[in-house]
């Protein structure tokens, strides 16, 4: 890759004439005034101002200078130069959809493209795991023009952070001492209003300290000199020799983080401070083209022409200095900063007479923007804390050169993520806005070596194997327990317990792993699991045992999630679908063959059922702690327990289980039309508005961000995942009554008939994610599989007493088929910042679609199973509540249990007749979802029409076990005793 100049072709750097300003000057005694008589330098932190407190960030916004996307990176550089701005907003524009902002741009996210493309050879395979690294490399390989949207934030400096324009001026001020630069602010309809840079609220504090605050201290600060503050950063600063080559520049400040770097000269401690070399200069003078002649200019000569374009002009020096003294104001520091227009100064003392030439003294530290505003802060009664990103986003500085680039954060797909509404921003991920602050969410995307993905990827596989295994092996063993126990009227809390664990606890799991870190909450969750299976095992009451189901329940759900999440995590893009859907098969597998294990166990006595998963579990531990890689997020321990949304998690937690415990045993232990259940069902009802009212408006990172909701593909999503949830979990139990209830079938037939469905699914998901690879087209197979599973569900519909075996099994394959297709294709337009939350609500909304299923289907059948079963002749009226509730055995008579059996059939049948409507509106939903093509091996960006922003997030259908549906399902059918 070859670098030229800006607007040249000859390698020469273009000549820019200068605006004279205080930038060309030195600290001078006119600015070195000490502090007013009598007050101490040592500023303690002060208290809030009355009157700060009552301003807003209003009247700080200026317009923001927007560009298209799919611009190139030169031409966006070429409207920061033409337009003077430190940034643009880069707009993206979905069909019939309003313009969004996502992202910005300037020149330190230019120096790092252009640092990227010329060390594209240097770079390593791990290195090109990396999506958003691959595509640019690959365009710069072929010479193809790299979209701007590919460079947003490319330097990790610019975290997209939306206010509303009502945000208070301190909470501005507590935004920007803590190392961001700039904020946009938001007009009507979520679109951008204008702007607000970190210089301009220094500007607007040192032109008006004595307007906005009662207290005299920002007055005092401005006077006094930076030796006294304590603001100025120590050395060791980045900097570089006057030999060093301008590619030396752009690495250093690639690879540290940083704006710019010193040029110093060997001398006295640290070194002669010479100039400074900022992004902002690579950027007004290099970009990628056909020369490399700047690349490997000295910084010596390179200073020399930029600082001094046409040395003296009308008697008056216009060399701009970027340097000021110990002993300088603080206002005069601020000065130098806005009129140099750099985020950073550094501060040398006097040169000696023996300095180099435009030498300026032995550099002592840098100050920047934001030590100016953290100062400001810390003043004011504001918690600042300028080194919070910079340590985030820089490693220690070192003045030694090294070629490796700094590599940004995989974002997860062909482009930034596309935010719909304001979000905050760090390191390529989102987080939504809250009025209680900036809460960012750190991306763990960590690809991984073949071979070791490949240990990690079984691991994953066996927790998705053993959870559900776990959950469908435990029907079998329900009669032994309830005997041994003694807990026959109670044994349905087995499954609901567990359910209700399950559910309650997924969306909360999901943000924690976002929070913790996705390992070390893998583990905890696993580590749940297992304790409440070994717990299950020892199980001396019935009490004992449902509330150690209930802690199986939550790492249940964990694993569920966190399975998913983690493998998006771990492989590119490209193959997630295919590693996605193989753990598709592994959830198939074991919900398919839970029940034929458990029946095996059950030999050795039930409790082997609970403790079998036990060693698999704890081998999972141990190979995920070694292999899996650990998070390194920024914070202590108390700083992500702060992140934690505890309200939200308590009224999600509170409303689910008073929601899902009612629909659970309504029917079985209390009357639908009992005061208990009216309770809980309306006390649910009343905590779920405000969960969701406190995530919409309270919680400054929500467990559950309402803005997903407004993006039309998760929408779509969410809504189908209730639907087929729906029908693929009343399936697990509806069609094993049909075998056994209404054809006679044996247990062990049932389950084997059910086999076409697991086995088939588990080989079109892993199929689908194969084909998902190649084609990189995922709407069509999300359309063919809802469409499948639609025909399958009407065949399914003919199901009656005579129907051959080869046809259940050749209608079920045909379904095993469409839900197959559907695992890895349906899926999230979100980028990695939510995958983990949109993962854990899919599970969530899958779930509560069967539980609120079973209970309509089960209802549905009940009316109908009652109304065939009075018109049999011979049937006493009070066996009737007593075969809705335990079946056709019981009947004695071989005429009427015949009758009994068709009965059963008829029933069942109108169920399955109510999958057709909801498999078809599936079907039907999935053809208005926004077509996306995923990246390949060699095309560097999406191709689809203003989507090449959308990143999809595979995420598996969950299956249902059986036994903790079932539970809902008998407790309806005693209901009926009452109708």
């Amino acid at each position: 890759m070859s670098v030229a100049l800006a607007r040249t072709g000859s390698g020469r750097i273009v000549n820019r004439p200068r605006q004279a300003s205080i930038s060309s000057f030195r600290s001078t005694s006119a600015h070195l005034s000490p502090p007013p008589s009598g007050i101490s330098p040592a500023f303690e932190t002060g208290e809030l101002d009355p009157i700060l407190a009552t301003l807003d960030i209003s009247h700080l916004i200026q317009p923001i200078t927007e560009v298209q996307a799919n611009i190139s990176v030169e031409r966006a550089c070429e409207v920061l130069l033409e337009k003077k701005e430190w940034c643009v907003a880069v707009m993206s524009q979905a069909a019939g959809a309003q313009p969004v902002c996502t992202g910005l741009f300037d020149f330190s996210d230019a120096n790092a493209y252009m640092h990227l493309a010329v060390t594209a050879n240097s770079l390593t395979p791990e290195d090109l795991q990396n999506d958003r690294i691959s595509q640019i490399v690959s365009s710069a390989r072929l010479r193809k023009e790299v979209p701007v949207e590919l460079a947003c934030n490319l330097s990790e400096k610019n975290p997209l952070v939306m206010l509303r324009n009502d945000t208070s001026l301190t909470t501005l001020l507590e935004i920007f001492s803590r190392g961001t630069h700039r904020v946009l602010v938001e007009g009507p309809e979520q679109q951008v209003k204008g702007i607000i840079t970190d210089g301009a609220l220094v500007k607007y504090f040192a032109s008006n300290h004595d307007k906005i605050t009662t207290s005299p201290v920002i007055t005092q600060v401005i006077s006094t000199p930076l030796m006294d503050l304590g603001v100025i950063t120590p050395p060791p600063i980045v900097s570089a020799s006057p030999d060093s080559t301008v590619l030396d520049a752009m690495t250093l400040m690639s690879r540290e983080g940083v704006s710019s770097i010193a040029v110093l000269h060997p001398g006295p401690d640290v070194g002669v401070l010479v100039s400074a070399v900022t992004v902002t200069d690579i950027g007004q003078l290099v970009i990628p083209s056909e020369s490399k002649s700047v690349l490997s200019m000295k910084l010596a000569a390179f200073v020399s022409e930029i600082k001094n374009p046409h040395g003296m002009v009308n008697g008056e020096d216009l060399y701009p200095v970027y340097s000021v003294l110990p002993t300088s104001t603080f206002g005069y520091t601020i000065e130098k900063l806005l009129a140099t227009k750099v985020h950073r100064v550094f501060v040398a003392d006097e040169p000696e007479p023996n300095s180099p030439p435009f030498g300026q003294g032995n550099l002592k530290g840098v100050v920047s923007l934001v030590d100016v505003l953290a100062v400001f802060a810390r003043r004011l009664g504001i918690e600042a804390n300028p080194g919070l990103m910079r340590t985030s986003l820089s490693s220690p500085s070192e003045t030694s050169m090294s070629s490796t680039p700094r590599v940004p954060p995989d974002v997860g797909s062909a482009s930034p993520s596309r935010p719909s509404t304001p979000i905050h921003q760090t390191s390529g991920t989102q987080t939504p806005k809250s009025s209680r602050g900036m809460v960012t969410i750190e991306d763990q995307s960590s690809r991984l070596p073949f071979k070791k993905l490949l240990v990690v990827f079984l691991s994953l596989f066996v927790c998705l194997f053993v959870s559900f295994l776990d959950q469908t092996s435990v029907s079998t063993v329900l009669p032994a327990i309830a005997h041994d126990l003694g807990a026959a009227d109670r044994i349905n809390w087995v499954g609901i317990s567990f359910l209700v664990a399950t559910t309650s606890s997924q969306i909360v799991i999901a943000r924690l792993s976002d929070i913790f870190g996705r390992k070390l909450v893998l583990i905890s969750v696993i580590a749940l699991f297992t304790v409440g299976n070994l717990l299950s095992g020892f199980a001396q009451t019935a009490v004992w045992l449902f509330t150690a189901r209930a802690i199986s329940g939550i790492g249940g759900g964990g694993i569920n999630s966190l399975c998913m999440i983690i493998m998006s995590d771990v492989v590119s893009l490209k193959e997630r679908g295919k590693y996605q859907g193989f753990l598709g098969a592994a959830v198939a597998l074991g919900s398919g063959i839970g029940p034929l294990i458990g029946g095996a166990l059950s030999t050795a006595g039930w409790r082997w059922v609970f403790w079998f998963t036990v060693p698999i579990s704890i081998a999972c531990v141990g190979q995920l702690w070694w292999l899996l890689p650990q998070s390194e997020l920024s914070g202590n321990f108390l700083e992500k327990v702060r992140k934690v949304d505890f309200i939200g998690s308590l009224l999600s937690l509170a409303s689910i289980v008073l929601i899902l415990v009612p629909v659970s045993g309504g029917g079985t232990y209390y009357s639908w039309h009992s005061a208990l259940v009216i309770a809980m069902l309306s006390v649910g009802s009343v905590l779920a508005i405000l969960f969701l009212l406190v995530e919409w408006r309270v919680a400054a990172l929500p467990i559950l961000p309402l803005q997903l909701f407004r993006v039309k593909n998760i929408l779509i999503i969410y809504t189908t995942t209730i639907m087929t949830g729906i029908i693929y979990y009343c399936n697990l139990y509806f069609l094993p009554s049909y075998y056994t209830d209404a054809r006679g079938f044996s247990p062990i037939q049932a389950g084997v008939y059910l086999l076409p469905l697991i086995l088939i699914q588990t080989l079109a998901s892993s199929l689908c994610g194969q084909i998902l690879v190649r084609t990189r087209s995922p709407k069509p197979l999300i359309v063919a599989g809802f469409s499948i599973w639609c025909i399958g569900a009407g065949l399914q519909s003919t199901f009656g007493m005579n129907t051959s075996k080869a046809k259940i099994c050749g209608y079920l394959i045909l379904q095993g088929i469409g839900v197959g297709g559907t695992l890895q294709t349906t899926q999230a337009s979100v980028g990695t910042e939510h995958r983990a939350v949109v993962t854990g609500a899919r599970n969530f909304f899958r779930t509560l679609g069967g539980a609120v299923g079973l209970v309509v289907c089960t209802t549905v059948k009940n009316i109908e199973l009652k109304k065939q079963l009075r018109e049999i002749s011979g049937l006493a009226p009070e066996l009737i509540p007593k075969i809705i509730k335990s079946g056709p055995q019981i009947t004695t008579d071989p005429s009427v249990s015949e009758a009994v059996r068709s009965a059963y059939a008829y029933a069942l049948k109108t169920v399955f007749v109510l999958f057709i409507p909801i498999a078809g509106l599936s079907a039907v939903l999935a053809v208005f979802l926004t077509p996306v093509l995923l990246p390949g091996d060699k095309d560097g960006i999406s191709t689809t029409k203003n989507e090449q922003e959308i990143a999809l997030e595979s995420i598996p259908v969950q299956h249902a076990s059986r036994t903790d549906l079932e539970s809902q399902a008998e407790g309806i059918e005693k209901q009926d005793k009452k109708m």
